[in-house]
């Protein structure tokens, strides 16, 4: 059956997720927007459609973003079908079900900048399962990344006033709210944390939820091949590397500490970043990388070429998932980090690829005495015999989901009013952006 003016019609599978994230997937960067692309590309070898819908915040005013509030974007399956009101997806799933399309699942992956009231009358009216990724830390705190005042890590425990009050983040409504919504799916949801150490972190909050809880990492390493390293030339210099974008709550700004100090003509030490953008161009050299132009194995392959030593992943909190902790280790690097790192310093004790320093005076003291690393990198890089040939995304998502499920949407009947208006706004910051940028 022809879905009604065609509004579906980038839709190639009957069958389809339904996918809540913060931001237009297609535009999505860093490691969300990898895996978006990978979940993309996953679902499309299952014969399975991903509709996903975003929210469109301003900073302008308070009230037109409360009125944008009312309208989410909607992309399927890569392409953009228009901005809708709420109710007036309802009314899309019941033309998609009509046309003999059906949903498989609601995936949350991002609830910023989402009106919580409408994700909660939305879940009511799709009963289908609800899976919620941890990406980040939203969930537990509005900072995401579990910063206190931006700045330090705040540690696991439960937000609370003893713990928070002095913290710009602080929002005491938060927690309740995040909990009543999740509490109102409790018999159909399930909890994905791309890491133990996620998994942790995350029920330290809501422990109550335990029961609902899995790790799925977001790769798996697939073949192995014969660690060629070859014992480094007493004259040649150490090369580290920072890898992926450079934000101050990943160590960007202890990153260029370093290279300012120990960097240089008359040093040993060799200071590179990987990755599209570099804030600073003069000693610390850039290599252009970019997975969404030069394919998912860009970074491995350009820190091999390069022939990086060192890697620094110093992320100030917990990362859920370090998409290039495992590319660097595919690169047979000595990653150096911090207890706080979360999946970083789990793998780089348990799997004995690095050093966790406890503070950055000890990281400091560490990196001054270049014959000790020299030896420590031909340690790190010669001590593993086999290395993975490839990463690929998990096939454990994708076949985590319920294909035979058949659920029973509300019967609406309503025609959905596409908010031109809206979306002539969404463009035209789209434009300003790449103005910007360009």
């Amino acid at each position: 059956m022809p879905l009604a003016n065609n509004r579906f019609r980038a839709m190639k599978h009957d069958q389809y997720v339904i996918c809540l994230a913060s931001v237009d997937p297609r535009r999505s960067m860093g490691g969300l927007g990898r895996y978006f692309r990978d979940a993309l590309a996953m679902l499309k070898e299952r014969g399975v459609s991903m509709l996903c819908c975003f929210p469109f915040p301003t900073k302008r005013s308070k009230r037109l973003n409360r009125y944008l509030s009312n309208f989410w974007g909607t992309v399927v399956d890569e392409h953009l079908v228009g901005f809708y009101g709420v109710r007036d997806i309802w009314g899309m799933l019941a033309e998609l079900g009509r046309s003999g399309r059906r949903p498989v699942e609601i995936q949350i992956h991002q609830l910023q900048s989402f009106a919580l009231d409408y994700v909660a009358d939305f879940l009511a009216a799709v009963p289908v399962p609800v899976k919620l990724f941890l990406h980040d830390y939203y969930t537990v705190c509005p900072g995401a990344h579990l910063l206190k005042n931006g700045k330090t890590y705040c540690g696991p425990e439960k937000p609370s006033e003893g713990k928070c009050s002095t913290c710009t983040k602080w929002t005491p409504s938060h927690h309740a709210k995040i909990h009543s919504l999740l509490e109102s799916v409790r018999e159909r949801l399930t909890v994905v944390a791309p890491s133990a150490a996620a998994r942790d972190v995350w029920l330290q909050t809501f422990v109550d939820f335990r029961e609902q809880t899995i790790v799925i990492p977001h790769l798996r390493a697939e073949g192995e091949v014969p660690n060629a390293y070859q014992q480094k030339a007493e004259d040649e210099p150490i090369r580290m590397a920072y890898v992926g974008a450079p934000a101050a709550y990943k160590g960007w700004n202890l990153f260029r500490q370093l290279a300012t100090s120990l960097g240089g003509s008359d040093k040993n030490i060799e200071f590179y970043h990987f990755g599209v953008n570099n804030p600073d161009g003069s000693i610390i050299r850039n290599v252009p990388v970019s997975f969404v132009e030069d394919g998912l194995e860009a970074m491995t392959s350009s820190i091999r070429r390069t022939n990086i030593d060192v890697v620094l992943l110093w992320a100030l909190s917990p990362e859920t998932y370090s998409y290039t902790l495992y590319e660097s280790m595919q690169a047979n690097v000595m990653v150096l980090t911090n207890p706080d790192s979360g999946n970083i310093a789990d793998v780089v004790e348990s799997q004995r690829v690095g050093r966790v320093f406890r503070t950055e005076k000890e990281l400091w003291a560490y990196l001054q005495n270049v014959e000790q690393v020299s030896r420590d990198v031909d340690f790190y890089r010669r001590s593993r015999p086999l290395l993975p040939l490839r990463l690929v995304p998990n096939p454990a998502i994708p076949d985590a989901l319920d294909l035979s499920a058949n659920p029973r949407l509300p019967p609406v009947e309503l025609v959905p009013h596409h908010a031109w208006h809206v979306e002539w706004l969404y463009t035209l910051k789209q434009l300003k952006q790449k103005m910007v940028g360009s």
